[in-house]
């Protein structure tokens, strides 16, 4: 057994993009080997944003010999009643390269043929990887790619070497004229040398590599970063991760350095968020707090040597300061216009070309926030809070800090309100207005102006981009509507006191809400939103890891919130993972087919009421009894929403349900105890088609 090196040297590779690539190249090569029947012991996905690495353990060196019998022509054609070759037979061997007397009879159930044993020897696998590793490189998927110099290779980033080692054999092939060999590079500032790699042993491949400061293995890496943030916390301090920088930088780093700056405290004057966002997205750090109070603090990683940490400190701090400056400048300039005055001006900022500008937007989610704070009956006090949010929501797009930090909208809105004189519940209602789909937090909108506003501003894109056509129903979805789309199903769903509670069901007040309004108040339109939000609403309850029958049943219960839905499937699949499923389909099922039976022989129509005096055997009176104790709990189950209560009632039923189609012959001939068997049976079955459409569901 051998083990197989192969890196590839490229320049820098985005961080979001090493890792796919990496597993994509090592799935190929072990697709390759499963598919030549050659076993191998552990497969290891090493490497950087600059050299993409694949180590595997203790691999076959041949492919296995195999033996396979092949057919030919038929035999009464291949062959004389004496046994001589006729030019068929003659053909066949010669194909396979066989003599004559290796041909043989074989029958099947169309006939006898002639028929060979073939024999194919192992190949040498380094012989076949020297031909398929080349093939592999470039058939790789690439999120995007390009070409370099004169060659014509498509790749995400120019490679630069190739190494490749079987056992302590360099396997060499071309990828137009870059040569593989077992040279590997150092890191390309602290050691930018031409290394060479003995063996594919991993132990000697890192350690090498490790003298030359480069930490090839990515799960070492983030242990460096880790502990090294952690040595550069004092007590009680935090950082701040927004975006999962410790992430990328384990895979924008080859030598990690964890570093601590600090900047000047005049700068803790501005929002929090700013100082976080200045850090973030402009620079990568990771912002430091104490007691959820941020620090004037930061942590970078960065990619050297520890021995030039306090020069390269310095300019991090540098350039953090020149950055805070300018968000400075723009907090103080964006004062001088008050949100107010700013409103109109949107017109200025397209929303989309055929949809309007944002002023246009602003008009329409003005519209709706009125009709929303109607529809959930608000008073007065909170419905002046709301429409004054609304109006309000879109113009500190026109500021120069979200002009420079995208990410702002909506917080900064909320954060110059309250400067400017705005009440503390407007602002807090602009702050919140893209939440739970933020950078800066996922929980939903704190009052009840914000989940609406939040909601309706929602709930216009998803219904504009339907004006234009239909809504994506596969993975390409450009202006990202079904993340709007659970936006609105987490406003809904959020918890009690936290949500929009809406109790009819969303299809009721969602055309009460859309309709006739001039841009896309269509019915047509209304229905393809309304469809759109449940199918994604679907989803979301396949994701949590429910059955599809039970998705579908609880869905097909028509109009009821989506709090009901939801609850109600939950319950659901909480029996089935206890697998309790069939105690409650079993007798649904039995009441549910001997009722379809007398439906369709005419003999019970799904009416007439009980008769308590034909009720003569002990298994119909024990079965009448928990009937009868049952239409009064479950009725005040459903009303507390306490769904897991009626199932467990439900199952219930069961023994009762058994001995009661044990003992009782429902289809007698006398047609009065006949009707009776039935009407009983029939109470019990409606005591089903409150929770969801049972109908639908599968058993265990």
């Amino acid at each position: 057994m051998k083990n197989l090196l192969l890196e590839i040297g490229v320049e820098p590779l985005p961080a979001a993009f090493s890792l796919p690539l990496i597993n994509n190249l090592a799935g190929a090569i072990e697709s390759l080997l499963k598919g030549l029947g050659v076993n191998f012991q552990e497969k290891f996905v090493l490497g950087s944003n600059r050299r993409l690495t694949i180590l595997i353990e203790g691999v076959d060196e041949y492919t296995p010999s195999r033996e396979e019998e092949k057919l030919g022509p038929p035999w009464e054609k291949s062959f004389t009643s004496e046994g001589k070759p006729l030019p068929p037979a003659m053909g066949f061997a010669k194909k396979f390269g066989v003599p004559l007397k290796e041909l043989r009879k074989i029958k099947n159930r169309r006939g006898e043929y002639v028929g060979v044993l073939v024999r194919e020897e192992g190949r040498l696998v380094k012989d076949i990887l020297k031909e398929e590793i080349p093939r592999i490189i470039l058939s790789l998927k690439l999120p995007q790619s390009m070409f370099w110099g004169e060659r014509t290779i498509p790749f995400l980033r120019p490679i630069r070497w190739l190494l490749c080692l079987w056992g302590e054999e360099a396997l060499p092939f071309s990828l137009q004229g870059i040569e593989a060999d077992r040279f590997s590079h150092g890191h390309f500032i602290l050691s930018p040398v031409k290394i060479a790699i003995k063996s594919a042993n991993r132990a000697d491949y890192l350690n090498i590599l490790k003298n030359h400061f480069v930490i090839c293995d990515p799960g070492e890496r983030e242990k460096v970063i880790h502990e090294g943030i952690e040595k550069n916390l004092l007590e009680n301090e935090a950082i701040i991760e927004i975006g999962k920088i410790t992430n990328k930088a384990a895979w924008s780093t080859e030598h990690p350095c964890i570093m601590r700056g600090k900047f000047p405290e005049k700068f803790l004057s501005l929002p929090a968020e700013v100082l976080t966002a200045s850090m973030v997205e402009h620079q990568s750090y990771l912002p430091l707090r104490k007691d959820n109070t941020l620090l004037n603090a930061f942590i970078v990683i960065g990619d050297g040597e520890e021995k030039n940490k306090e020069i390269m400190i310095k300019g991090h701090e540098k350039v953090l300061v020149a950055r805070l400056c300018d968000a400075e400048f723009f907090f103080r300039e964006d004062q001088k216009i008050p949100l107010s005055k700013r409103v109109k001006q949107l017109s200025s900022l397209t929303f989309h070309e055929k949809l309007g500008n944002l002023y246009d937007k602003t008009k329409r989610i003005i519209k709706l926030t009125e009709r929303a704070s109607d529809i959930l009956s608000l008073s007065a006090e909170w419905k002046e809070i709301t429409l004054r949010a609304a109006y309000l929501c879109k113009a500190d797009l026109l500021t120069e800090m979200v002009n420079e930090f995208p990410s702002l909208q909506g917080i900064m809105g909320g954060k110059y309100a309250l400067l400017q004189g705005e009440r503390e519940e407007v602002a807090k209602a602009l702050e919140d207005e893209y939440f739970p789909f933020s950078p800066w937090r996922k929980e939903l909108p704190r009052n009840i102006a914000g989940r609406i506003l939040s909601l309706v501003d929602k709930l216009d894109t998803i219904c504009s981009y339907a004006a234009l056509g239909p809504l994506p129903t596969g993975s390409y979805d450009p202006f990202g509507l079904r993340r709007q789309a659970l936006g609105v199903i987490s406003i809904i769903l959020g918890k009690e006191g936290n949500r929009i509670n809406i109790e009819k069901g969303l299809p009721v007040p969602l055309r009460q809400l859309l309709a006739d309004l001039p841009l896309w108040g269509k019915k047509s339109v209304t229905e393809e939103v309304i469809g759109f939000i449940y199918n994604r609403f679907r989803s979301v309850l396949l994701e949590e890891g429910l059955r599809y029958d039970i998705v579908e049943s609880v869905l097909a219960t028509g109009d009821e919130s989506l709090q009901d839905v939801y609850l109600k499937a939950a319950a659901l699949g909480d029996l089935q993972k206890k697998g309790r499923f069939s105690q409650i389909m079993t007798p649904y099922k039995r009441i549910a087919n001997i009722l379809k039976q007398a439906e369709e022989r005419r003999v019970f129509a799904g009416t007439g009421k009980v008769e308590e005096k034909l009720i003569t055997e002990k298994a119909e009176e024990a079965l009448w009894e928990k009937a009868r104790a049952m239409r009064t709990e479950i009725p005040r189950y459903l009303e507390k929403r306490e769904y897991n209560k009626v199932l467990h009632c439900l199952i219930g039923l069961k023994p009762s349900v058994d001995m009661y189609f044990d003992q009782v012959l429902i289809m007698e001939e006398d047609p009065s105890r006949r009707r009776n068997h039935l009407a009983i049976l029939n109470e019990i079955y409606r005591m089903f088609s409150p929770l969801v459409n049972f109908s639908l569901l599968k058993e265990e």
